[in-house]
């Protein structure tokens, strides 16, 4: 009984980690995606305004 129990505690931190890391990864990616469209959003502007 004990170990059954140990054993779904591991699951569970297991699982939580898991969920943690995903929600990490999808804010960082966000952040980089946001970043991305800044720069390239400043590069087009710099373009158009270098040729108009």
């Amino acid at each position: 009984m004990v170990l059954a129990q140990q054993a779904q505690d591991l699951v569970e931190i297991r699982r939580a980690g898991e969920v943690s890391f995903r929600a990490w990864a999808s804010r960082f990616a966000d952040t980089v995606a946001a970043s991305l469209g800044t720069m390239a959003g400043r590069l087009v502007g710099t373009l158009l305004r270098a040729l108009g």
